[in-house]
């Protein structure tokens, strides 16, 4: 069960480390997501693929981000400003598309190139499975130069397999 658990933890480390090598050999901002407009609404696709969904081979597993447990997806998420008091509280959603025994959601933050804030992950074990949505909280923190402003994705591994990302900005 420990080598499951380090495997998983691994494979999640590759990816972020894959991900922090592409951003960081490019001297433009990253292009995993191109922005297409539509009815005034913002939309993330990757190969005609909308945000927050997967390739055919994983299309039932999904990803969001939302600002209340019940609440609509959201692709725009405001810095909290421990200085002023000011925070935002926003959940990572992830609904399996099978039972899982170990997942690991991330959030992976690109900011403006230069954010000190790399990656949060949230690591679950469930010794006898689970199939159903997974909602947990996570902020973003307001840094100095406005570092941490900017492009950033929702990740999830579940049992060492990769789920697909949802992409998101981090705004004032």
């Amino acid at each position: 069960m420990k080598i499951k658990k380090i495997a998983s933890v691994a494979i999640m480390m590759l990816i972020l480390a894959s991900v922090f090598a592409i951003v960081a050999s490019s001297k433009e901002p990253i292009a995993l997501p191109q922005i297409v407009k539509s009815s005034g609404v913002t939309e993330n696709s990757v190969n005609g693929v909308a945000n927050g969904q997967e390739s055919a081979a994983i299309a039932a597993a999904s990803l969001t981000v939302v600002d209340t447990v019940g609440g609509p997806s959201v692709t725009t998420v405001k810095a909290s400003d421990p200085w002023t008091g000011v925070e935002y509280t926003y959940w990572m959603k992830y609904g399996a598309d099978g039972v899982n025994r170990q997942l690991d959601l991330a959030v992976l933050v690109i900011g403006n190139g230069n954010s000190p804030l790399k990656y949060q992950i949230q690591h679950f074990e469930f010794p006898t499975g689970y199939g159903g949505t997974t909602s947990v909280p996570f902020a973003i923190t307001k840094w100095g130069g406005d570092a941490t402003l900017g492009p950033s994705y929702f990740l999830a591994i579940a049992d060492g397999v990769f789920k697909g990302y949802y992409a998101f900005t981090v705004t004032n």
